[in-house]
């Protein structure tokens, strides 16, 4: 009953996501009910919400790690979707989520004239400089703060996945 009012909810109500994202993140943790836990694996393995939690810099890394985290519940059916849902955010976890080189390599001469030609068709004003320069300025602080986070999330995992108690199917679905 409560995973199809979230799934409305979310679907409904803009950012209604991150709010409760905190919420059933935490619910993965020891010591929770097995059964409260596997409502939330629920819950957090619908393509949006999982979508979200992997896009937003602010739950990216505590989602992987909650996920895989919560494979100290031996429950079978626990288990089953834990696998399920680490493989699926595999194919959530794209270059435009992910840490990448593109953001420290020079742009090719082909792409700085397509966009001089671009400027061109566009007046002066259209974007305002100041505008222009305060954005141009955030960019390297913004990539500085995605790569610090794809460090931390790489990491998180390795650490995850050396333990000699994690579980081989895990270690197999992180590699």
């Amino acid at each position: 009953m409560f995973q199809h009012a979230e799934y409305t909810a979310t679907q409904i109500y803009v950012r209604s996501a991150r709010s409760t994202l905190s919420v059933l993140l935490d619910t993965l943790t020891k010591g929770n009910d097995p059964d409260r836990m596997k409502g939330a694996l629920y819950v957090l393995g619908d393509k949006g919400i999982m979508s979200y939690a992997l896009a937003d810099e602010g739950f990216h890394t505590k989602s992987l790690v909650s996920l895989l985290e919560c494979q100290h519940e031996e429950k079978p059916s626990i288990q089953k979707l834990i696998n399920n849902f680490a493989l699926e955010c595999l194919t959530h976890l794209h270059e435009d989520v992910l840490h990448t080189d593109a953001y420290s390599l020079q742009t090719a001469p082909a792409v700085d004239d397509a966009l001089t030609s671009l400027q061109q068709g566009f007046s002066p004003a259209f974007i305002p400089k100041s505008l222009l320069d305060d954005a141009l300025s955030k960019m390297p602080i913004r990539v500085a703060k995605r790569n610090a986070i794809y460090e931390q999330t790489i990491t998180s995992i390795l650490e995850i996945a050396s333990r000699p108690n994690t579980h081989v199917r895990l270690v197999r679905a992180k590699t």
